[in-house]
């Protein structure tokens, strides 16, 4: 698809195939720094999943998997790796016995907290190549995309 601009054409395909490249390094180097940092063992879905669970406190794989737009079946084999590994405790709810909820266990929240730590400074170590104004106009942008993926969901 093509867009004029102030004269000029401009592919768009070319800006999408740069921000799907820019994204995937993002999200490799930050899955590097968890595995360097932190913990060898979790990897960056399964930190992902400890963050939200530690954000949201009880809540379902249904619940999960809805609000990262997975299936069930994708939760389920990351929460049973996160069990098997003491990070995440199931909990069968007293109301209705067909409702497990998730919670972290003292050692999950361990991680998550360490994890967000490094994630922080490593981070801040990155976002001193910018002057303020450009981190401003980078998570205005990010953050209005954001708006309008979230919207068509």
């Amino acid at each position: 698809m093509k867009r004029v601009q102030g004269g000029r054409t401009i592919e768009l395909e070319q800006y999408i195939k740069r921000y799907q490249l820019a994204m995937h390094t993002i999200y490799r180097g930050i899955g590097n720094m968890i595995k360097q940092y932190v913990h060898e063992d979790v990897t960056t879905d399964q930190f992902l999943t400890l963050q939200y669970i530690y954000q949201h406190g009880s809540i379902t794989a249904s619940e999960i998997a809805q609000e990262f737009g997975v299936g069930r079946s994708a939760i389920t084999a990351i929460v049973n790796r996160l069990v098997e590994k003491e990070l995440l405790i199931r909990k069968r709810s007293k109301e209705d016995r067909r409702i497990i909820a998730l919670m972290l266990s003292n050692r999950g929240k361990e991680v998550v907290e360490a994890t967000e730590k490094a994630m922080y400074r490593f981070l801040q170590e990155k976002l001193k190549h910018f002057e303020l104004d450009d981190i401003e106009r980078l998570l205005n942008s990010i953050e209005k995309f954001a708006l309008l993926m979230e919207t068509d969901a």
